[in-house]
Protein backbone atom coordinates (compact mmCIF):
# COMPACT_ATOMS: atom_id res chain seq x y z
CA UNK A 1 0.00 0.00 0.00
CA UNK A 2 1.28 3.48 -0.87
CA UNK A 3 2.21 5.87 1.90
CA UNK A 4 -0.41 8.61 2.42
CA UNK A 5 0.47 12.13 1.40
CA UNK A 6 1.31 14.07 4.57
CA UNK A 7 0.86 17.84 4.56
CA UNK A 8 2.52 19.55 7.49
CA UNK A 9 1.56 23.10 8.34
CA UNK A 10 4.19 23.51 11.02
CA UNK A 11 6.30 21.49 13.40
CA UNK A 12 3.35 20.91 15.70
CA UNK A 13 0.12 19.89 14.06
CA UNK A 14 -3.24 21.11 15.19
CA UNK A 15 -5.26 18.55 17.25
CA UNK A 16 -8.03 18.63 14.64
CA UNK A 17 -5.59 17.48 11.96
CA UNK A 18 -4.28 14.77 14.26
CA UNK A 19 -7.82 13.55 14.89
CA UNK A 20 -8.56 13.65 11.16
CA UNK A 21 -5.43 11.62 10.47
CA UNK A 22 -6.51 9.06 13.07
CA UNK A 23 -9.98 8.84 11.54
CA UNK A 24 -8.61 8.44 8.01
CA UNK A 25 -6.17 5.81 9.23
CA UNK A 26 -8.97 3.92 10.96
CA UNK A 27 -11.16 4.13 7.84
CA UNK A 28 -8.27 2.84 5.69
CA UNK A 29 -7.79 -0.09 8.09
CA UNK A 30 -11.50 -0.89 7.95
CA UNK A 31 -11.50 -0.69 4.15
CA UNK A 32 -8.48 -2.98 3.96
CA UNK A 33 -10.18 -5.42 6.34
CA UNK A 34 -13.37 -5.39 4.25
CA UNK A 35 -11.33 -5.92 1.09
CA UNK A 36 -9.61 -8.94 2.63
CA UNK A 37 -12.93 -10.41 3.80
CA UNK A 38 -14.45 -9.91 0.33
CA UNK A 39 -11.43 -11.50 -1.33
CA UNK A 40 -11.65 -14.42 1.11
CA UNK A 41 -15.38 -14.86 0.42
CA UNK A 42 -14.79 -14.71 -3.36
CA UNK A 43 -12.05 -17.33 -3.12
CA UNK A 44 -14.27 -19.58 -0.99
CA UNK A 45 -17.14 -19.36 -3.50
CA UNK A 46 -14.74 -19.89 -6.40
CA UNK A 47 -13.24 -22.96 -4.74
CA UNK A 48 -16.69 -24.32 -3.85
CA UNK A 49 -18.01 -24.04 -7.40
CA UNK A 50 -14.73 -24.86 -9.14
CA UNK A 51 -15.74 -28.49 -9.82
CA UNK A 52 -18.89 -27.27 -11.57
CA UNK A 53 -17.13 -24.56 -13.57
CA UNK A 54 -14.32 -26.92 -14.53
CA UNK A 55 -16.86 -29.53 -15.66
CA UNK A 56 -18.84 -27.01 -17.72
CA UNK A 57 -15.63 -25.64 -19.22
CA UNK A 58 -14.44 -29.19 -20.10
CA UNK A 59 -17.84 -30.03 -21.66
CA UNK A 60 -17.80 -26.76 -23.67
CA UNK A 61 -14.37 -27.63 -25.02
CA UNK A 62 -15.41 -31.19 -25.99
CA UNK A 63 -18.97 -30.40 -27.13
CA UNK A 64 -19.28 -26.89 -28.75
CA UNK A 65 -23.10 -27.02 -29.19
CA UNK A 66 -23.39 -26.86 -25.38
CA UNK A 67 -21.47 -23.56 -25.43
CA UNK A 68 -23.80 -22.28 -28.16
CA UNK A 69 -26.80 -23.28 -26.03
CA UNK A 70 -25.43 -21.57 -22.92
CA UNK A 71 -24.64 -18.36 -24.82
CA UNK A 72 -28.02 -18.35 -26.57
CA UNK A 73 -29.84 -18.97 -23.29
CA UNK A 74 -27.90 -16.14 -21.62
CA UNK A 75 -28.65 -13.73 -24.50
CA UNK A 76 -32.33 -14.65 -24.78
CA UNK A 77 -32.87 -14.51 -21.01
CA UNK A 78 -31.12 -11.16 -20.57
CA UNK A 79 -34.20 -9.14 -21.59
CA UNK A 80 -36.74 -11.05 -19.44
CA UNK A 81 -34.36 -10.98 -16.47
CA UNK A 82 -33.90 -7.22 -16.98
CA UNK A 83 -37.69 -6.76 -17.07
CA UNK A 84 -38.04 -8.91 -13.95
CA UNK A 85 -35.42 -6.87 -12.10
CA UNK A 86 -37.17 -3.65 -13.20
CA UNK A 87 -40.51 -5.08 -12.03
CA UNK A 88 -38.89 -6.05 -8.74
CA UNK A 89 -37.50 -2.53 -8.30
CA UNK A 90 -40.86 -0.87 -9.11
CA UNK A 91 -42.87 -3.15 -6.81
CA UNK A 92 -40.32 -2.68 -4.04
CA UNK A 93 -40.62 1.09 -4.49
CA UNK A 94 -44.42 0.85 -4.37
CA UNK A 95 -44.37 -1.30 -1.23
CA UNK A 96 -41.90 1.01 0.50
CA UNK A 97 -43.98 4.04 -0.54
CA UNK A 98 -47.12 2.50 0.92
CA UNK A 99 -45.23 1.50 4.06
CA UNK A 100 -43.74 4.99 4.27
CA UNK A 101 -47.21 6.49 3.89
CA UNK A 102 -48.44 4.21 6.66
CA UNK A 103 -45.55 5.27 8.84
CA UNK A 104 -46.41 8.93 8.20
CA UNK A 105 -50.08 8.27 9.07
CA UNK A 106 -49.16 6.51 12.32
CA UNK A 107 -46.58 9.17 13.20
CA UNK A 108 -49.18 11.85 12.44
CA UNK A 109 -51.63 10.16 14.80
CA UNK A 110 -49.09 10.00 17.59
CA UNK A 111 -48.06 13.61 16.87
CA UNK A 112 -51.69 14.72 17.28
CA UNK A 113 -52.00 12.60 20.41
CA UNK A 114 -48.88 14.28 21.81
CA UNK A 115 -50.25 17.70 20.86
CA UNK A 116 -53.43 16.85 22.78
CA UNK A 117 -51.28 16.45 25.88
CA UNK A 118 -48.68 19.17 25.44
CA UNK A 119 -50.93 22.00 24.16
CA UNK A 120 -53.06 22.19 27.35
CA UNK A 121 -49.88 22.13 29.43
CA UNK A 122 -48.40 24.93 27.32
CA UNK A 123 -51.72 26.83 27.52
CA UNK A 124 -51.74 26.55 31.32
CA UNK A 125 -48.10 27.69 31.50
CA UNK A 126 -48.84 30.69 29.27
CA UNK A 127 -51.93 31.55 31.35
CA UNK A 128 -49.87 31.34 34.56
CA UNK A 129 -47.21 33.54 32.98
CA UNK A 130 -49.87 36.10 31.98
CA UNK A 131 -51.27 36.15 35.55
CA UNK A 132 -47.77 36.53 37.03
CA UNK A 133 -47.01 39.28 34.51
CA UNK A 134 -50.24 41.07 35.46
CA UNK A 135 -49.28 41.04 39.15
CA UNK A 136 -45.77 42.26 38.41
CA UNK A 137 -47.17 44.93 36.08
CA UNK A 138 -49.65 46.02 38.76
CA UNK A 139 -46.87 46.28 41.36
CA UNK A 140 -44.61 48.15 38.95
CA UNK A 141 -47.41 50.51 37.91
CA UNK A 142 -48.36 51.14 41.55
CA UNK A 143 -44.75 51.93 42.41
CA UNK A 144 -44.46 54.33 39.46
CA UNK A 145 -47.77 55.97 40.39
CA UNK A 146 -46.61 56.33 43.99
CA UNK A 147 -43.36 57.96 42.83
CA UNK A 148 -45.20 60.29 40.46
CA UNK A 149 -47.69 61.41 43.15
CA UNK A 150 -44.85 61.79 45.63
CA UNK A 151 -42.94 64.02 43.21
CA UNK A 152 -46.06 66.04 42.36
CA UNK A 153 -46.49 66.78 46.05
CA UNK A 154 -42.98 68.15 46.04
CA UNK A 155 -41.21 65.49 48.02
CA UNK A 156 -37.87 64.03 47.20
CA UNK A 157 -36.61 60.74 48.46
CA UNK A 158 -34.28 62.38 50.95
CA UNK A 159 -37.10 64.52 52.36
CA UNK A 160 -39.39 61.53 52.60
CA UNK A 161 -36.71 59.59 54.37
CA UNK A 162 -36.13 62.41 56.85
CA UNK A 163 -39.84 62.99 57.25
CA UNK A 164 -40.58 59.34 57.88
CA UNK A 165 -37.62 59.07 60.23
CA UNK A 166 -38.72 62.23 62.06
CA UNK A 167 -42.28 61.00 62.35
CA UNK A 168 -41.10 57.67 63.66
CA UNK A 169 -38.85 59.38 66.22
CA UNK A 170 -41.67 61.70 67.27
CA UNK A 171 -44.06 58.79 67.75
CA UNK A 172 -41.43 56.91 69.68
CA UNK A 173 -40.87 59.87 72.02
CA UNK A 174 -44.57 60.36 72.48
CA UNK A 175 -45.11 56.73 73.40
CA UNK A 176 -42.15 56.60 75.72
CA UNK A 177 -43.24 59.90 77.34
CA UNK A 178 -46.71 58.56 78.01
CA UNK A 179 -45.38 55.31 79.39
CA UNK A 180 -43.05 57.14 81.73
CA UNK A 181 -45.80 59.37 83.10
CA UNK A 182 -48.40 56.63 83.14
CA UNK A 183 -50.83 58.66 81.04
CA UNK A 184 -53.39 56.93 78.94
CA UNK A 185 -53.83 59.70 76.43
CA UNK A 186 -51.42 60.73 73.75
CA UNK A 187 -51.93 64.32 74.09
CA UNK A 188 -51.76 67.00 76.65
Amino acid sequence: MAEPYNVSMSEEQHPIFERAEQMVGHAAEQLESAKEKTRSLYNTVKETFSPVTESVSWIQDKFPPLAWFLYAAAILNAIPVAFFLGFLAVTTLIVFSIAGGGIFVVEGFFFLLGCGVVLPVIGFAVFAAIIAFAFVLLAYGSWKLFLTVFRLLGFTFQEAKVEIAGTAQGLKRAFSHTRDEGETSYGH
